[in-house]
């Protein structure tokens, strides 16, 4: 009955995969501060990979978007995922350069006016 159920609602499968995706993540890191090493560096990896995933989402849902920047959102993606553990101490900062790049790149590609913003949006700040 479970398993129907969640073949049959993709937002409850996906939530229930990526939650074994985050279990897994917590327990390397954990192992790896155990066993000497940085775990603090792995988990800004995890971390900044979902943003990269966030920033894609973004960008592909925006038409606005040159494909150019997407392709290059996408490569950089796969190099930090596929980036060596023993590596971070000395590549990460570059990542974390990048990601403040294309978050610059996206704001210039598609501004937002003010005029777009609803006092919805503000998280209830009142807008005079």
């Amino acid at each position: 009955m479970c398993y129907g159920y969640i073949q049959t609602h993709p937002a409850e499968k996906i939530s229930f995969f990526s939650g074994y995706k985050v279990i897994y993540q917590q327990t390397e890191i954990f192992f790896q501060n155990i066993f000497g090493k940085n775990g603090e560096l792995l988990r800004q990896k995890y971390n900044l990979e979902s943003y990269y995933q966030v920033l894609i989402t973004l960008s592909e849902e925006k038409p606005c978007i040159d494909p150019e920047i997407i392709s290059d959102l996408h490569e950089t993606y796969e190099k930090l995922q596929d980036e060596p553990k023993n590596t971070l101490e000395h590549t990460l900062q570059y990542y974390v350069d990048k990601q403040f790049d294309f978050d610059e790149k996206l704001k210039e590609e598609c501004p937002v006016e003010s005029d777009d913003i609803e006092e919805e949006d503000t998280l209830g700040v009142e807008i005079e």
